[in-house]
């Protein structure tokens, strides 16, 4: 699972010298700030503004509606409401694959993050595409526990082994931050609360895949089921609980394109 691609982080983590890590300085308030809206290169955006229920609909053209696992609560979010996760097996959203939900050319992901701390050390997913199948390997977006930093790893096409780039800046716990990381073909870039935070050199496409979009988590989803009537993870299959995520996210929204423009929050 994540650990797999821990050499490739290490590589990218050790490049990344101490005098680029800049903390998060406190966010004032913007009233300008809005939630994203669907448009036409968007692949996903869920909104997690449901109070009730499982389900977390998708307001983008595709409708990728996602399923909830038994430890994800609504919660009050950045715009209405969020969904709370926390370290647990059964904490995640569950999106079916979709070849709507392919973006091997260009990759926009992006949301509202309200992390919990954590003394803890490993990598705590924020979105993926990713299990230890490697038919089932496109990409993911996590953040580690400890220090905060964001990591994106994908799969090149062609042959050779994951790549994984990460932020020069830290998540602070206990406040909204909006995140995004974009891929263009010819680079890594990372934002954070708008400005941009981080950029690599690097060509070519993501590898295709027949993964399914989990949000909050990482793991083979071939050991879900919905025995009982709710979806949770078997715990004789793959245990997921090591890159689960711990806090509040909103807002996510997967595009088709490197987008440029995020909301402003505060200057860094």
């Amino acid at each position: 699972m994540i650990a797999r691609a821990s050499s490739a982080r290490l590589l990218v983590l050790a490049l990344a010298c101490a005098s680029c890590v800049r903390p998060i300085q406190p966010a004032a308030p913007t009233s300008a700030v809005e939630p994203p809206q669907p448009d036409s290169i968007t692949v996903g955006l869920w909104h997690m503004d449901e109070s009730v229920g499982t389900r977390v609909a998708d307001a983008g053209p595709s409708r990728l509606d996602g399923t909830c696992g038994t430890d994800v609560h609504p919660r009050f979010g950045r715009f209405g409401n969020a969904r709370e996760f926390v370290r647990s097996l059964d904490s995640f959203v569950y999106v079916p694959y979709q070849l709507a939900i392919e973006s091997p050319v260009a990759l926009t992901i992006e949301a509202w993050l309200n992390p919990r701390a954590s003394a803890q050390m490993g990598e705590a997913s924020i979105a993926s595409r990713w299990s230890d199948d490697v038919t089932r390997q496109s990409w993911m977006l996590a953040a580690t526990r400890n220090t905060g930093r964001l990591l994106f790893t994908y799969l090149p096409e062609g042959a050779g082994a994951p790549l994984t780039f990460a932020s020069a800046g830290l998540l602070e716990t206990g406040r909204w931050t909006h995140v995004a990381v974009t891929f263009d073909g010819e680079a890594v870039r990372f934002y954070l609360d708008g400005v941009l935070d981080a950029q690599y050199a690097t060509s070519g496409r993501i590898r295709p895949s027949g993964a399914a979009l989990l949000i909050g988590n990482a793991f083979d989803t071939r050991y879900l089921t919905g025995f009982q009537g709710t979806l949770h993870l078997d715990p004789l299959g793959d245990s997921g609980v090591d890159a689960s995520y711990d806090g509040l996210i909103d807002e996510l929204r997967i595009s088709s394109a490197a987008r440029q423009d995020f909301p402003k929050v505060v200057t860094r």
